[in-house]
């Protein structure tokens, strides 16, 4: 049997959160039952570690991290090194996506480029399912036979709704994601450069759906994932679509008043272009929203 462990801390768990309802969601359509482990600091990986690593065939550990954290993992992969071949390391993110050959060095086994939902299901039906441990997948790279091989960087997701933005099952939620990608290419940004420059929406249904899901959990205050708040909507993430914007709020609005709950929305996590603050945004913003920020 293989288990699978995550390095589930702070910095990164908006991403394992997504990738969470990514297996969820394998495991629903296959009936697969796999052992999950959750870590939240190096210490406890290097004190529970062994016994999960002697227990299974295999235990896949997932790291997602930035490149500010790239010595704390470096130092993590060389104390858990010892393990293999019965650990495998699956690592993605912002640094692995820019510099994937540097990745494998440091001792990652797989690397994910890019968006990973689709690629992480395609790994996870390849291993778990036709028994294949080294896919030719888009988006993932490995070391086969002394040789990195990289596949080039994933495409872009272009169904939100096909994938669900956390998982329940695992008791990973958080805010909701309801727009990807960026047309703006600011050069300080990597966030164009991992998930494009095409904007993707996720759909009011779809967003009420797992809002409700989230209020009847008992999580009031609902937040957003988006890089740019104000241009939920918009065909090319640049133009307001107002009709949209307000349709999504107020449905939102209606929906956390029956919960008692609250909606925060073009503040942290998310993102807003300071040209898209207009009257009438902000207008909106007063209207159905509970930040004053």
């Amino acid at each position: 049997m293989y288990a699978l462990a995550f390095y589930y801390y702070k910095t990164n768990r908006y991403s394992l959160n997504a990738l969470l309802g990514v297996i969820e969601k394998f495991s629903e359509l296959y009936e697969k039952t796999l052992p999950f482990y959750f870590f939240k600091t190096p210490e406890e990986i290097k004190k529970d570690l062994p016994q999960i690593v002697n227990q299974y065939e295999k235990t896949f550990l997932f790291i997602s991290f930035l490149t500010p954290q790239y010595w704390e993992i470096e130092a993590l992969l060389k104390s858990i090194h010892s393990y293999k071949p019965k650990l495998l390391l699956l690592g993605g993110g912002p640094h692995i996506t820019a510099l994937p050959r540097e990745s494998l060095k440091m001792g990652f086994d797989y690397v994910f480029l890019g968006e990973g939902e689709e690629t992480l299901f395609s790994f996870l039906d390849s291993y778990f399912i036709s028994g294949n441990p080294y896919p030719a997948l888009k988006g993932i790279g490995f070391r086969k036979n002394g040789e990195d091989l990289l596949f080039g960087k994933a495409s872009p997701v272009l169904h939100l709704d096909y994938f669900p933005p956390f998982s329940l099952k695992y008791k990973k939620i958080g805010p909701l994601e309801i727009t990807r990608g960026c047309p703006f290419l600011c050069k300080y940004c990597q966030t164009p450069r991992i998930f494009g420059t095409k904007v993707r929406h996720r759909s009011i249904e779809t967003i009420l759906y797992f809002a409700e899901l989230l209020l009847k959990k008992g999580i009031k205050d609902l937040r957003f994932i988006t890089p740019n708040a104000f241009a939920y909507g918009s065909k090319d993430g640049k133009s307001l679509h107002l009709e949209a914007l307000k349709n999504l709020l107020s449905e939102l609005y209606k929906l956390t008043k029956l919960y008692g709950g609250r909606v925060f929305f073009g503040s942290f996590p998310s993102e807003v272009r300071p040209e898209h603050i207009t009257e009438d945004t902000l207008t909106l913003i007063k209207t159905y929203c509970a930040n004053d920020n």
